[in-house]
């Protein structure tokens, strides 16, 4: 049996499976990255190429966002397993992902664009400032990024352990599931 494009209201499909991935991959390079570049100094070679980086794959990760946000409307979502409660923590600990996602990017969007310069997407793509010249708006943009990066991973380590919960205790399908591994 093939893994299918679409999800199922048993599985995740294929695209489901690749943008929940791309995404993790995505947000486990960029949190390090983001701390790592606060503390350069100017005279470091990464104090440019580390903010570009981070800004270009930052984009990447909003796009992606925004499509696993349409994806997720147009498909049924597989029943989760286990409890009441356990289904009411994975509702709201993925809204909150999805909510912290936004507020991350897009005030990561807002930090740079403070000035009115644009944010380029690998030297080839520039994205306008459409919103700059608010007084503190950088630095503003730059405590909530922060923040809400540091909730995020919080929520991340829960959302691991809750998957290896799943896998080595109650020993269901929702990480196989995820990994597109047939039960």
């Amino acid at each position: 049996m093939t893994l299918r494009l679409r999800n199922t209201n048993k599985r995740y499909g294929a695209v489901s499976i690749w943008l929940h991935w791309s995404m993790a991959a995505l947000i486990f390079a960029l949190f390090p990255v983001g701390i790592y570049m606060t503390g350069l100094p100017y005279v470091n070679p990464w104090y440019t190429t580390a903010p570009h980086l981070h800004k270009s794959f930052g984009i990447i990760l909003l796009f992606l966002l925004i499509l696993r946000t349409i994806w997720r409307r147009v498909n049924p979502k597989p029943e989760v397993e286990g409890p009441l409660w356990e289904r009411i923590s994975a509702r709201i600990v993925h809204a909150s992902f999805y909510i912290l996602l936004f507020i991350i990017t897009l005030n990561g969007y807002l930090i740079p664009t403070a000035n009115g310069s644009p944010v380029e997407l690998f030297n080839w793509l520039k994205l306008p400032a459409i919103i700059s010249g608010i007084k503190g708006q950088g630095d503003v943009a730059g405590l909530i990024h922060y923040r809400a990066a540091v909730v995020l991973m919080a929520l991340t380590a829960l959302h691991i352990l809750a998957a290896l919960k799943h896998h080595f205790i109650d020993k269901d399908h929702t990480l196989k599931n995820m990994l597109g591994i047939k039960k």
